[in-house]
């Protein structure tokens, strides 16, 4: 005998019971946890991209009027300056060009070296993701060594003195860090190259050789950003590691007899990983933002030395450009740890 058919609400057309729960599905993911976070993500790409556009025009100073004071140029060739960037437009105008722009994904001209945005960009994106990668891979390998071992022996004289460590380097500024390790390992001691990427007018035979000089360029930089970010993750290790110490699994795992390594790495670390991995998605913002005075130290060329020497000419388009991407990359990290985190944590998706 066959089930009765399902009956359509009244009023209703005949085949919308059918597509019903489907629509009802629809909907029901647009309410999720993973929908309302990419809407949120892109909501504050906006809100971003708004206050790049007015907060860079409420700089002193007329950028046409830079470079024609470089280039010694009359006032009708001034005005025509002016014309081709569009910087004779109206604010709104140029605001609604800046966003049409974006959706495009044109970055526009620059207006010192009256090149593409976008090729100044990818070599300097490049150098970032370098810096800022390797400086994450210390920051998380010293800074959870640290946090381990403060927390599995917290009230004795290793936790006192890692804890006071990681917060004296944690206190630190960025640039006094570089400068200090810039005077002791290259002026003094001669052991690294001061500043670039690269040594000067270099010739290599073979990869490897440049990859070598790369990397000895790299370590200064690297381990500046790491010495005064590796406090944060340290600290936050440390404390969820005291806190889930006392909890009913660690002791019934004790009262089973398991050697401590094992009761520490299994049942430890594993849970009190969880609010440390979202620190590390909202640390590579911090990265993002603390390698400009890195690389103005070190001559380093990332977007943060390529916005540094926009500020000083008023480019407009390079700053917003590097400014956005690198917002991009911090709301990108923080919607995949999110994301990440609501996977290993049902609650999240719940609430």
């Amino acid at each position: 005998m066959t089930a009765p058919a399902e009956q359509a609400p009244p009023g209703s057309a005949p085949g919308d019971a059918a597509r019903a729960p489907g629509g009802r599905r629809r909907w029901r993911w647009l309410r999720s946890y993973p929908a309302r976070r990419v809407a949120q993500a892109v909501i504050t790409l906006y809100v971003v991209a708004t206050f790049n556009f007015w907060l860079f025009r409420l700089l002193p100073g007329d950028p046409a009027r830079m470079i024609a004071r470089e280039s010694r140029l009359s006032p009708e060739a001034y005005e025509q300056l002016r014309e081709s960037f569009g910087l004779n437009e109206p604010a709104w105008e140029q605001y609604l060009i800046y966003l049409t722009k974006i959706y495009r994904f044109d970055t526009g001209i620059s207006f010192k070296a009256r090149l593409p945005v976008i090729d100044l960009l990818r070599p300097a994106l490049y150098n970032t993701l370098i810096l800022t990668g390797s400086a994450l891979v210390l920051i998380f390998v010293f800074g959870l060594a640290f946090g381990i071992a403060a927390g599995w022996r917290r009230g004795t004289r290793t936790d006192t003195t890692l804890t006071l460590t990681a917060l004296t380097l944690w206190s630190l500024p960025t640039f006094w860090v570089g400068l200090m390790l810039v005077l002791l390992f290259s002026i003094t001691l001669g052991w690294l190259p001061v500043a670039g990427i690269r040594a000067v007018a270099a010739i290599y035979r073979t990869p490897f050789a440049e990859a070598q000089d790369v990397i000895q360029h790299l370590i200064l930089p690297a381990a500046t950003i790491a010495i005064v970010s590796v406090g944060s993750i340290a600290l936050i290790m440390r404390n969820s590691l005291a806190e889930v110490a006392d909890e009913d699994y660690m002791l019934a795992a004790r009262a089973r007899g398991l050697r401590p390594r094992t009761i520490l790495w299994r049942y430890g670390v594993r849970n009190a990983f969880l609010p440390t991995f979202t620190l590390m998605a909202l640390t590579l913002g911090l990265l993002m933002a603390g390698t400009i005075q890195t690389e103005v130290v070190f001559s380093w060329p990332g977007l943060g030395l390529l916005m540094y020497d926009a500020v000083q000419t008023r480019d407009l388009p390079v700053l917003e450009a590097s400014f956005f991407v690198i917002a991009a990359i911090v709301v990108l990290a923080t919607l995949l740890a999110d994301l990440f985190y609501s996977r290993l944590d049902p609650r999240i998706r719940s609430s």
